[in-house]
């Protein structure tokens, strides 16, 4: 910089000069690069300059680069430097730029010292790991100290003698203190991490029990599915983190967690709350059908989606109750065929099948879809819920092969082969079959 005002300045004053000298641009700007260590832009007013000296020296006098043709002219871009001019330049731009530097040292400076003390502190705050465990405050002190260097920049553009400092200091207070105060926050913090974190991880492992336990019956969509399961694995995570003495990330991994788990919480809990809200159908269902056995003196049977169990009752008193295997989709009415949903409503047997007629050992075949399935599936494809081409689907049964301790029928519900043969042989062609979402009180929407 001053370099660059030391050669403006020399230019002004060697145009009040006497006599003229003509320097070519090329040389001139390969001159003042010499004289230039800093590379400093040469200003626009050099690229043609007249330099007029008090006097002289001969005409035929050229510079050591300056050559004559075979025909005794001189090339255009011929240099005609002057001793006098050269030993004037050399002198003067040295002595412009001391006494420009002189200037320049009594003029306003920088406050070096709390910019200095403002960025150690912003590098403790980020140390500390304020940008986790004190966002706000980091944050802050980080704008600030974005704004002191471009506010600091743009006063280094400015002639000296005009540059004011004062919203630089302040900046620089600002940061420091911001940055102290976001430090201070991230250490306490940190420190009562190390309390709080085993506690939390011992809460969400029990959580994830409950969780499992709740939902192990349930069919939950697949995507929520999975949000449970990359919530357990960073506990995991959180865990391997603690050990490592890595606070932060393992306070960070159980924060995810805990977010995945009350989404996937609430999910469910959406769902059965919507599903549960036929609760007061689902038992008048099975009075009824206990009043049936009771009034008929014949045998009944009522499937309890949730519990998994069916039971048989004989005038009207339970006489067995055996583990089911349902639909893969069982939670909900069946819709289309396909869905791996487990009908629910009303229903009667409609034959029976030996071992010789089925491939799960016994079967009773029940009379889905019945004329309710028929207007619901018809209905729903009016409002556009189903596809056009949907089709409602049939040949439900009551049959053996399971004991699999999983739902894996595409809608029938299967009993154990030894529980089939009891309810082979008590059932009939007529038999009343009603298949509900659940009797128990303590199956309503679930809390998670």
């Amino acid at each position: 910089m001053i370099i660059h005002d030391a050669t403006r300045l020399i230019v002004n004053i060697s145009r009040r000069l006497r006599k003229v000298l003509t320097i070519p641009c090329r040389s001139l700007k390969t001159w003042f690069q010499a004289l230039n260590p800093f590379a400093l832009k040469i200003p626009a007013s050099l690229k043609s300059l007249q330099v007029r000296f008090f006097r002289c020296l001969r005409p035929d006098r050229l510079s050591p680069g300056g050559k004559k043709s075979a025909a005794g002219k001189r090339h255009p871009g011929t240099v005609f430097l002057k001793i006098p001019a050269l030993k004037i330049c050399l002198i003067a731009v040295p002595a412009v730029s001391g006494l420009l530097a002189i200037l320049a040292s009594l003029g306003p400076s920088p406050p070096l010292k709390t910019i200095s003390q403002s960025r150690i502190a912003l590098h403790g705050a980020r140390q500390s790991m304020g940008e986790i465990l004190a966002p706000d405050l980091f944050y802050s002190a980080e704008r600030r100290w974005e704004n002191l260097l471009s506010e600091w920049n743009r006063q280094n553009q400015k002639w000296f003698p005009a540059r004011d400092y004062q919203e630089v200091f302040k900046l620089a207070v600002e940061t420091r203190d911001i940055a102290g105060r976001c430090r201070e926050k991230s250490m306490l913090a940190g420190d009562s991490l190390k309390i709080r974190i085993p506690a939390e991880t011992a809460a969400l492992e029990k959580e994830i029990r409950q969780f499992k336990t709740r939902i192990r019956e349930l069919p939950i969509p697949e995507p929520s599915r999975k949000r449970y399961v990359r919530a357990e694995l960073m506990i995991l995570e959180s865990r391997s983190a603690w050990q490592r003495q890595d606070h932060v990330r393992s306070a960070g991994l159980l924060k995810s967690a805990r977010t995945l788990l009350g989404q996937t919480g609430q999910e469910v809990s959406g769902r059965l709350r919507a599903y549960f809200s036929n609760l007061t159908a689902w038992r008048e269902m099975a009075d009824e059908t206990v009043a049936w056995s009771r009034i008929n003196r014949d045998a009944a049977i009522l499937v309890d989606k949730l519990a998994h169990q069916c039971r048989i009752y004989r005038d009207g008193i339970l006489a067995a109750e055996f583990p089911v295997e349902l639909g893969a989709n069982w939670m909900g009415h069946k819709r289309m065929r396909g869905d791996r949903a487990t009908p629910e409503g009303r229903y009667r047997v409609m034959g029976k099948k030996s071992d010789c007629d089925t491939p799960y050992h016994k079967a009773l075949q029940i009379d889905y879809p019945n004329r309710e399935d028929l207007l619901r599936f018809e209905d729903d494809k009016q409002r556009g819920r189903l596809p056009r081409n949907a089709d409602i689907g049939g040949s439900i049964e009551i049959h053996g092969g399971g004991g699999r301790k999983a739902d894996w029928t595409n809608g029938c519900i299967a009993l154990q082969n030894g529980d089939m043969d009891v309810l082979f042989e008590w059932a009939r062609p007529g038999t009343p079959v009603t298949i509900i979402g659940s009797l128990n009180p303590g199956g309503q929407p679930l809390r998670f």
